[in-house]
């Protein structure tokens, strides 16, 4: 808790930020995952959860269903793209195939210096 009634606490609620959803600044960075935080790992098995969103919803919070909207439409998004770039680096590979016997030569001059 922070002691919102001191200077030192009514500073740190002013830094405070709080997103719902992704911040915009993040959307396209690959995320990561913290193995021990995964529920899975951290609770033992037959421990109650709750998940943020629902606990707000219960106390008042109204735009759950605004994010979950929000939340499909950035992984309908978020597949396209990556079936682009899946496509894009298949074509990379297969242009790569196709260049290979035209660059060999070239190719041992580079090595024969000591580059790979």
């Amino acid at each position: 808790m922070i002691p919102y009634k001191t200077t030192r606490g009514r500073q740190a609620m002013k830094r405070l930020r709080a997103y719902e959803g992704v911040p915009p600044k993040y959307q396209r960075m690959t995320k990561q995952i913290a193995p021990r935080a995964l529920r899975a790992v951290a609770l033992k098995p037959g421990r109650k959860y709750c998940k943020v969103g629902r606990l707000s919803h219960e106390v008042g919070w109204k735009y759950q269903n605004v994010t979950a909207t929000l939340e499909a439409k950035r992984k309908v998004k978020a597949a396209v793209a990556y079936r682009n770039k899946k496509h894009i680096m298949k074509m990379k590979e297969e242009e790569k195939k196709h260049y290979a016997k035209k660059m060999e030569p070239y190719q041992r001059v580079i090595e024969s210096y000591g580059f790979k």
